[in-house]
Order: structure tokens, then C-alpha cells, then sequence
């Protein structure tokens, strides 16, 4: 095994994995917040920011659970790569793999020098066995001034996903004209004059506005998920990310029960250029795993809530629409007094 990963490791530094990129799902761009760096990533991927680990992609599919993160080091101006990852690695990496009663890292490698994405940086593979074998990789690169850090977590049993993920931070951190590109969206306005708001969607997807429900987008059978649902509100919720942990959770719970599998909310999710407060909870229907995303944008007049709906593994379209109508709401409603 160790034999395969160093080989897939190879690929990735001679550019080879590169060309799996072309097989990709539909990407949306995200934003690395305060700098003028675009990301194209899976539609379907979990895209969040936090102060301690930077933008950090997470994969959602049953069989894939891997991440990459980008995260801009505050440095002086004597840092040292090597010291970096001799000692607060290590220390990072025994913090959350170790303890009194036990350890599940398994090996740290040697610090050396790798080259992804035509980048030369110092790095360090480690591996671990929490629930699953994984492998890590953490990078250092100096790049416009700055020293960027890259984090990879990846089965070894199937790395492709995030090698290439990967590959594609990089290029697009320090190369936008050969970093992949969003998936290009078709985009006609829908005016709905009842909730004063407008955004665009695919003029193939059919709609429909209710009352309490806002205007509803159906990317694939009208009626039936997976869709994308537009509302706003007559208030404007300022701590909303307040309101989805200690509101919105208890009331998906409430409704689902045992079926809800999973939950999260994140305070900075990175979806249509914004950053915004997100729940995203997964239940069952059936023998199938919705994934449903409640996003909350309180930035315009009125605080709007922007949801999505569908079927694990199958929302790349649905996800894109999400992306769209966050990007291209436009409100025409008075700001509250």
C-alpha cells in the first residue's frame, strides 16, 4: 500500500494526476476571504473558512472523506519551513491523535522537498489510524510574500480525489490561468414581486412562488427534490448563525428524529462569493440520504434564506443553482427601520 501511494504521490509531482481534473464533476468558486484568490471546487463539496485551519474543502460522499485546506501563515520574518514542521506539526498532530489512553498516529515521515503543481515546497507526510487509515500531507510554500499552508487528508486506498483536489489549490492560489475554471451556468432572472427579490437560475429549471415558501427551483422534476428554495423574510436576523444552532437544529431534529444522521452548522461557509451561515443536515428518506443546506444572508434589507435539497451524490446541478442564487440576489426591499 505505502508502494502505491508513493506512486500516486509521483504522478502528482511529474503533473500527470493533472489530467484527471478533465473528469471532474461541476465546479463552483469559492473565495479565500480578505484575498483575491478564486478556488474552483466539486459543486458538491463542503467549503468553509475558520481562523485556525484557513479554506478547507471537505469532500461529502459516502466512499470519499478526504479534504484539502489553504490556510495564509502569520510568520515573522525568521520562519523556518523545517522548525515549522518539526515541532508545531508534531505538536498539532499529538494533540489530535494522542492522548493518555491512547495513540492513533502511526508514523510521521521525514521532513523534504516536494514539487505539486510546479510549486518546490517542504512538507511532511504523516499517517493515522482514527476510524479509518488516512493518510496526511502538510505543505509549506512561499508565494507573494507570503507562506501559504497546504493540508491533504485521503484514504490511501482511493488518494485521486484529493491529489488532484490538491493540485488544483495550488494552481489556484498562485497561477489563476491555469487553476480549473467554474462550471459556466446559463442564467435567466426570476422576478418575484410578492417577496420583492430577483435572482437567476437556469431558464430549463421550472419554478414556482407560494406563499411562506418563496420562490421554488426544480433542477430536476418539478415537485420533487432536488431543488433550491428562495425566501425572504419581513425581519433581519443578525446573529444568524446563533439562530441555526440554537433554533433551526432543534427544530430539524424535532421533525426528523432518528432519521436526521447528521448535522453541522458552519459560521463561515463559502457559497455564491459570500461567506455565510450555513446548517447542513443529512436524513433519511427511505433508503436514500438527502443532503439539505439552510444558508442565511442577512448582508441585504432583510435577512433571506436560501435552501437546497437533494440526494446524496447527485447534487452537482443543485448545488450550482444554490451558488447562482446566492450570487445574483438582488433585493428591492425597503431596509428596516
Amino acid at each position: 500500500m505505502r508502494k502505491l501511494l508513493c506512486l500516486l504521490l509521483a504522478l502528482l509531482l511529474t503533473g500527470c494526476l493533472s489530467a484527471l481534473a478533465e473528469d471532474a464533476p461541476a465546479r463552483r468558486a469559492v473565495q479565500y476571504p480578505g484575498l483575491d484568490i478564486s478556488i474552483a471546487v466539486p459543486a458538491q463539496c463542503k467549503s468553509f473558512y475558520r481562523d485556525n485551519i484557513g479554506l478547507s474543502v471537505n469532500f461529502n460522499e459516502e466512499n470519499e472523506d478526504g479534504y484539502c485546506r489553504v490556510r495564509v501563515l502569520s510568520v515573522g520574518a525568521d520562519f523556518s519551513e523545517k522548525a515549522y514542521l518539526e515541532k508545531d506539526l508534531e505538536n498539532e498532530l499529538a494533540f489530535w491523535y494522542t492522548g493518555r489512553n491512547y495513540n492513533y498516529l502511526d508514523q510521521v515521515d521525514p521532513v523534504q522537498p516536494y514539487t505539486v503543481a510546479g510549486r518546490e515546497m517542504t512538507g511532511r507526510l504523516y499517517h493515522a489510524s482514527l476510524v479509518s487509515p488516512k493518510t496526511g500531507w502538510v505543505l509549506l510554500d512561499r508565494w507573494n510574500g507570503m507562506v501559504i499552508r497546504y493540508d491533504a487528508l485521503f484514504s490511501p486506498d482511493h488518494p485521486d480525489a484529493v491529489l488532484t483536489l490538491l493540485s488544483n489549490l495550488v494552481r489556484s492560489v498562485t497561477n489563476p490561468t491555469l487553476a480549473p475554471k467554474a462550471t459556466a451556468q446559463r442564467g435567466q432572472a426570476i422576478d418575484c414581486a410578492e417577496q420583492r427579490f430577483s435572482f437567476s437560475a437556469d431558464p430549463a429549471y421550472p419554478w414556482k412562488y407560494a406563499a411562506g415558501e418563496g420562490v421554488t427551483v426544480y433542477t430536476q422534476s418539478q415537485g420533487s427534490i432536488p431543488y433550491v428554495m428562495v425566501y425572504q423574510s419581513e425581519d433581519l436576523v443578525v446573529e444568524a448563525y446563533e439562530y441555526l444552532q440554537e433554533q433551526y437544529t432543534p427544530h430539524m431534529q424535532e421533525q426528523y428524529g432518528g432519521k436526521l444522521k447528521y448535522h453541522y452548522e458552519y459560521q463561515d461557509f463559502q457559497i455564491g462569493g459570500k461567506s455565510l451561515p450555513v446548517g447542513w443536515y443529512e436524513y433519511m428518506v427511505g433508503e436514500h440520504r438527502v443532503i439539505m443546506l439552510r444558508c442565511l444572508d442577512s448582508t441585504g434589507p432583510r435577512t433571506v434564506a436560501f435552501t437546497a435539497k437533494y440526494i446524496q451524490g447527485a447534487g452537482d446541478k443543485t448545488m450550482l443553482a444554490l451558488d447562482a442564487a446566492i450570487r445574483t440576489f438582488h433585493s428591492t426591499a425597503e431596509p428596516l427601520r
